[in-house]
């Protein structure tokens, strides 16, 4: 073999060599990238959504307990339970993805402080109402998460996602400058080269195919509504959960382009203006705009159905930075809405309700020492409407006299909790003196100390005046009282002496008449003849009559002082001795008197009643046409907490413009020589009923007959 041959072949082998050693090279180079591709593509993306879905979630949590609160509705208690589990959810997907040291502390961290928040917020749904300090606290630590999900651990995502891809590009220009010292071998190494690349595209598919699954699964369980366009503005993909929002039976039937859903719904501002296609989320967020809690109304126009809906927008990029895909976010707020529409006209119904009651409120916060008055409580005391509000100024407007008694009830309803109610006055710059009623309650705080006053001012200085005048008017009354009653005593005085007058002195020489009358016919009958005779007799009859007129002047005077003690009495027996009193009238008219049992017990002093009683029978058996004998019944009937005892007669019955009169002292409707009487009987029945708190009454008919009744409170 010649030098020049050998020399081929030694250069040959020496380039082959080189040819082998740098395709081994190659092939772990391309294998690196195609690991490297695999792992971005199946935990970088996937942990950065991960990571965005918490910060989702946390602010669902946040919202509903900020609801619940606001409208005190407890499915809002549910919604933040099911956001609650979505956190936890997405914080189990995030550290499954973590494969370094760093990824696994940064998701221990966010548990960490995601269980101090989440245990915080429970405690505050448990308690009654949520303090302005629980409520500051509750935002630090949501916007701590927020930062932490936003800068750190979305962060870290990106980082690594930027660290594989700047690998990957220096393993590339590895290769190329490889290629360039090594261009004679490129037949080889291309061919080589196509076939791995081959094998890591294919690969590559193979993991962007995982990737969009885990996408399309992650979307699915989440509990609002997700929708991605491509850049055409076609839906690519929708969860159930935005079907269901505005009415479709499933996605599939939402994966349409942007016009289609021009031509079905309309779009609004809370305000009622029409919002453009052009400003649509989509529209914005194609334009590569981002969104957050833009609350539109949306009303579908196929079917007769509206929402308000919390739209937010996130525009998806490449790792060069260009925009791919559009993300938009729906939720359903339309109940939220009406609940904050529905406290805001309750607010507003308890503004006016306050202004036209004239009752101003002001808010203590007694750590800070922060006073907010309302617009009513500036009003009342006259204060400067531009004039910061402070304690000093409201003490300054209270008169000097009255302060020392409303502060040391305010300072014992701030150590104990408790609340407080004072009167007091204050100088109004234009009213002048003013009388005000205050009242307050101490709000506890965290610790149990009172934290807050919140309390309220009335003007009462009409109420106080015209309490005044009632005072001037109860002491003239009084006054006039007291004179009526000496009046009355002197009348009762005199009326007792009239009563003596009338027992003894008019009574005796009505005796001496009668008595007389009696001596005439009994020694000197002979000598009268039969006209002395009727004379004697009509003296002796009207002596009678004049005796029973008398003895029921005497009954009638003597209601009106006569000491009433009411006791239960059973109407049958105050009725069956009414009866034995009347037993010689009853049996010389022979009258029949029927009684429906049972009676029922009243509260009567029982000789009164008997009395009422015995006067209602005595007019039933008096009063009935000539030649007929009476007939009465009686019985009672419930009138609600009383009882109703009626007498009724078959006699002759009462013209109905006479029916008040013969309750009347004196009234007489017929002669004596017709039916005898002294025309007192029924105004005892009267004046009775009005001592012992009943009523009475009549109904009658002419020829027929008349019922009466009494009406007594029953046992």
């Amino acid at each position: 073999m010649t030098r020049t041959s050998r020399r081929l072949w030694i250069g040959f082998g020496v380039s082959t060599g080189l040819l082998i050693v740098f395709s081994v090279v190659v092939l772990s180079l391309l294998r690196s990238i195609e690991h490297d591709i695999a792992e971005q593509s199946d935990v970088a993306r996937p942990r950065s959504l991960a990571a965005k879905q918490l910060e989702v979630g946390l602010l669902g949590y946040a919202l509903a307990v900020r609801t619940f609160y606001q409208t005190g509705d407890p499915r809002f208690k549910q919604t933040a339970a099911e956001e609650a589990a979505q956190v936890r959810q997405h914080l189990a997907e995030y550290e499954r993805l973590a494969s370094s040291t760093e990824q696994r502390e940064l998701a221990a961290r966010f548990a960490s402080q995601w269980r101090e928040y989440e245990e915080f917020a429970q405690s505050l749904l448990k308690a009654d109402r949520l303090s302005i300090r629980d409520s500051e606290r509750l935002a630090r630590l949501r916007i701590a998460l927020e930062r932490f999900v936003d800068e750190e651990m979305q962060g870290e995502a990106d980082r690594s996602y930027d660290a594989r891809r700047e690998r990957t590009v220096g393993h590339l220009r590895g290769i190329l400058g490889g290629l360039v010292v090594l261009l004679g071998g490129g037949l080889l190494l291309a061919f080589a080269t196509s076939i791995v690349v081959s094998r890591g595209i294919v690969r590559g598919e193979r993991a962007l195919s995982r990737e969009h699954g885990q996408l399309e699964a992650i979307i699915q369980a989440m509990a609002d509504g997700v929708m991605v366009f491509d850049m055409s503005g076609n839906a690519i993909v929708v969860n159930d959960a935005q079907a269901r929002l505005i009415g479709y039976e499933n996605a599939d039937q939402m994966k349409r382009n942007r016009e289609y859903f021009a031509d079905r719904f309309e779009l609004a501002d809370l305000d009622g203006n029409p919002v453009p296609v052009d400003q649509w989320p989509v529209s914005r967020v194609l334009r590569g705009e981002s969104l957050r809690e833009w609350q539109l109304a949306v009303r579908r126009k196929d079917v007769p159905r509206h929402w308000v809906i919390s739209f937010s927008a996130e525009p998806v990029r490449n790792g060069e930075g260009d925009q791919i895909l559009a993300l938009v976010v729906s939720r359903d707020v339309t109940r939220r809405k009406e609940n904050e529409e529905q406290l805001r006209d309750s607010e507003e119904r308890h503004r006016l309700a306050s202004n036209i009651a004239g009752v101003a409120h002001w808010d203590w916060d007694l750590a800070s020492g922060t006073i907010h008055w309302s617009g009513e409580f500036r009003q009342l005391y006259g204060m400067d409407p531009a004039a910061g509000p402070s304690y000093e100024s409201w003490r300054a407007a209270i008169v000097p006299d009255d302060f020392p008694k409303l502060d040391r009830a305010i300072q014992q309803a701030i150590a104990e909790c408790g609340t407080y109610r004072v009167e007091f006055r204050i100088r109004h710059p234009e009213r002048g003196v003013r009388s005000l009623l205050g009242a307050g309650r101490a709000i506890p705080g965290e610790t149990g100390a009172a934290a807050r006053l919140i309390a309220v001012s009335m003007d009462i200085t009409e109420l106080k005046q015209a309490e005044e005048e009632v005072r001037r008017l109860a002491e003239s009354l009084e006054r006039r009282v007291d004179q009526r009653t000496a009046e009355l005593a002197e009348a009762n005085f005199e009326m007792q002496a009239f009563s003596y007058t009338v027992s003894h002195d008019l009574r005796a020489p009505l005796r001496g008449i009668q008595g007389f009358a009696h001596a005439l016919v009994e020694d000197f009958s002979a000598s009268l003849g039969d006209e002395g005779r009727e004379y004697c007799q009509r003296i002796s009859a009207a002596g009678e009559r004049m005796e029973d007129l008398i003895e029921d002047l005497l009954d009638y005077s003597r209601l009106a002082q006569q000491e009433i003690v009411m006791k239960p009495i059973e109407l049958q027996v105050a009725l069956d001795e009414a009866l034995q009193q009347l037993q010689e009238q009853i049996g010389r008219t022979q009258a029949q008197i029927s009684v429906t049992q049972p009676l029922g017990t009243v509260l009567a002093p029982p000789a009164v009643l008997i009395h009422v009683l015995q006067n209602l029978l005595a007019n039933a058996v008096t009063f009935v046409a000539k030649g007929q004998c009476p007939r009465v019944r009686v019985w009672s009937q419930k009138m609600d907490g009383h009882l109703r005892l009626n007498v009724e007669d078959e006699g002759i019955g009462i013209e109905q413009r006479n029916l008040q009169r013969i309750f009347n002292v004196f009234e007489r409707l017929h002669g004596d020589e017709a039916y005898p009487g002294t025309g007192i009987g029924l105004a005892i029945v009267k004046r009775a009923m009005e001592r012992l708190g009943g009523t009475c009454g009549v109904e009658s008919t002419p020829g027929k007959g008349s019922r009466f009744w009494i009406e007594l409170r029953k046992v």
